[in-house]
Formats: structure tokens, C-alpha cells, sequence
């Protein structure tokens, strides 16, 4: 039993350093700076609403990394995602 216990935690462990690391804040609340990403939110993100010529303060995060292709909107919103550690801060 004490074989599967660490096997499983040595799991555990690894998923865990997995996980990619992004940036979180801006107009999204987050309890911390970093976040983790899991499951289908697998890019990191940085979103600007821009209003009249102007863009927005952005926000940081996890997002799917569907949703990042599909949803820019010239001149209305533009997002710009990554797939490495930290890398979503302009």
C-alpha cells in the first residue's frame, strides 16, 4: 500500500508541474498573480476591449485556446495568447 500511496503522489507531483503557469489579473479577478491552467484552458491570454481609439486596461488569464483563435474583433477586441510559462504580460 505504501508503494501505490507514493506512486500516486509522485503522480500527482508531475501533473502538477505540468500545469502551464499564466499571468492573472487586470479587469479578471484572481486571488493571485499566477494562475494554473487545467483541462481546455490551455493557453494563456491577454485581452484589450478597446473603446473609440483607445484600448482598455487588459486582463490576464487561462483560456481556451479555440476561443483565442475565433474571438478578436478588429477595432472591438483583440487577444493575443501563448503557450509558454509567464508569457502573457505586455
Amino acid at each position: 500500500i505504501l508503494c501505490f500511496i507514493l506512486a500516486l503522489l509522485n503522480w500527482f507531483l508531475c501533473f502538477l508541474g505540468e500545469a502551464l503557469k499564466c499571468y492573472c489579473g487586470g479587469l479578471s479577478y484572481c486571488p493571485n498573480s499566477v494562475e494554473f491552467c487545467h483541462g481546455f484552458n490551455n493557453v494563456c491570454s491577454t485581452v484589450f476591449l478597446h473603446a473609440k481609439s483607445s484600448k482598455s486596461k487588459p486582463s490576464f488569464g487561462c483560456m481556451k485556446s479555440n476561443v483565442c483563435r475565433t474571438v478578436t474583433r478588429p477595432g472591438v477586441l483583440s487577444i493575443h495568447c501563448c503557450s509558454t510559462d509567464l508569457c502573457n504580460r505586455y
